[in-house]
């Protein structure tokens, strides 16, 4: 089942049978653990809940969000209509973020919803992920990453129990959870530039910085201490993942966080479990988890586009090889060929004939060259002037060209660059 191909929810209705997903926690505390041992309420789902659909891929964070977030409002729903089937469970939650979308500008105003409930839900899910903007603090909430998807879980439940104005009960749980986060970390000693940045942009989000406002902090903690037990909770484990990306707690922080544990009526040592179960995931799946992405929008872009290029590349690479084997078609070695991978070209590793070949830069050893090499019945449909290049025929670069494939030709050179060169991270990626 990939979670990013449409049709992903038939699959997942037809592979997770009902009785066994309401089986697989007893109560939504339970649940709640459960999320947490994945990441989703850290908002880095590394792992999915019980009971798992089958994949044959590796999943991607946001796959993984995809799936536990439908499995958890999936199981929250049984919970309150165990006679009710899957075809109820998926209605009901597409009403329920068609409620929550009225008046909202970016989660359902994009979609064109068809027939089918499921796949209206497919959109729906894959909004909310990028969208995050249910609430009236969408331009905070959007830097949260995936932690506030837990609300949604909550307000859900509400929905069900037949809450009449649940976009209210969502904008205070967001509320609260925006002003959780400023407060862990205007209680570190040292905060970081980026933590500065932070608690500017929240306290403008709250249009009212009550966190310098003693009396309106401790009438908020009030209201805050009122919510469920589950929520309160959720909350308390936010504030840790604020204090603790850098993995080390101060005394300040502990003082906050044993404050707020108080305040909220927590039992005692609720916040050192808390700091607890995240160092554990953190050793256990080796990965830096935090509240906030500190990074340039830019290089954040980049990072997560190549993470998806190279996760396009392993799912496919047995099939595109397949392909390439039997049609021929194009290759491209502009950047992989002229002996950087320790063969002439790197299609001659995988058993690849290709019918068309580019090729450039390196076969000019500096000097600006492009080139198309093709076989013998292609080349006859090609005629002198049909394709031609800014840089390819021109007397300099061709002689140069010729020189440098010379060289490179040369076999003990060429066994030379596969020992030295970065050939084993190509096949990694590959």
């Amino acid at each position: 089942m990939n979670p990013s191909s449409a049709g992903w929810i038939k699959k997942f209705i037809a592979e997770i049978d009902q009785s066994a997903l309401c089986s697989a926690y007893q109560e939504v505390s339970d649940l709640y653990l459960g999320l947490k041992s994945t990441g989703f309420i850290y908002g880095m789902s590394l792992t999915g809940l019980k009971p798992q659909p089958k994949s044959s891929i590796e999943l991607t964070v946001e796959e993984h969000t995809k799936i536990n977030l439908l499995q958890a409002l999936s199981y929250v729903y049984f919970k309150h209509h165990p006679e009710q089937h899957y075809p109820d469970c998926i209605a009901a939650i597409v009403a329920f973020y068609e409620h929550m979308g009225k008046g909202q500008p970016g989660l359902l105003h994009k979609l064109s919803f068809s027939k089918n409930p499921s796949d209206n839900l497919e959109g729906i899910i894959n909004a909310r992920l990028h969208e995050n903007n249910l609430g009236k603090s969408a331009e905070v909430s959007s830097l949260i990453t995936y932690v506030l998807l837990f609300i949604d879980i909550l307000v859900f439940e509400e929905y069900l129990m037949g809450s009449q104005d649940i976009q209210a009960a969502f904008d205070r749980l967001e509320h609260c959870c925006i002003q959780a986060c400023a407060w862990a970390l205007e209680s570190k000693p040292r905060p970081s530039k980026y933590d500065h940045m932070f608690i500017e942009m929240l306290n403008h989000a709250l249009k009212k910085p009550l966190a310098y406002d003693q009396a309106q902090s401790e009438i908020l903690r009030q209201e805050m201490s009122e919510h469920r037990r589950l929520f309160k909770g959720f909350l308390l484990d936010v504030c840790c993942l604020g204090v603790w990306d850098d993995r080390v707690l101060q005394a300040d922080e502990l003082r906050f966080l044993r404050e707020l544990e108080a305040d909220l009526g927590l039992p005692s040592g609720l916040a050192l479990t808390g700091i607890g179960d995240l160092d554990e995931f953190s050793r256990t799946h080796a990965q830096s988890v935090r509240l906030f992405e500190h990074a340039n929008p830019v290089k954040l872009l980049y990072k997560q586009s190549s993470a998806m290029v190279k996760t396009l590349i392993l799912r496919n690479k047995n099939r595109l090889i397949k392909e390439l084997s039997e049609s021929g078609e194009l290759v491209n070695e502009v950047q992989s060929g002229a002996g950087r991978t320790g063969t002439l070209f790197a299609y001659e590793q995988f058993g690849i004939k290709p019918d068309i070949m580019c090729c450039a830069k390196g076969i000019g050893g500096g000097i600006p060259i492009g080139a198309i090499l093709t076989s013998t019945k292609i080349a006859e449909c090609m005629q002198l002037g049909s394709h031609g290049s800014t840089f390819g025929g021109n007397p300099l670069a061709c002689a140069v060209a010729e020189q440098v494939m010379t060289m490179l030709s040369k076999k003990s050179l060429l066994n030379e660059i596969g020992r030295a060169s970065c050939r084993e991270r190509v096949y990694k990626l590959v």
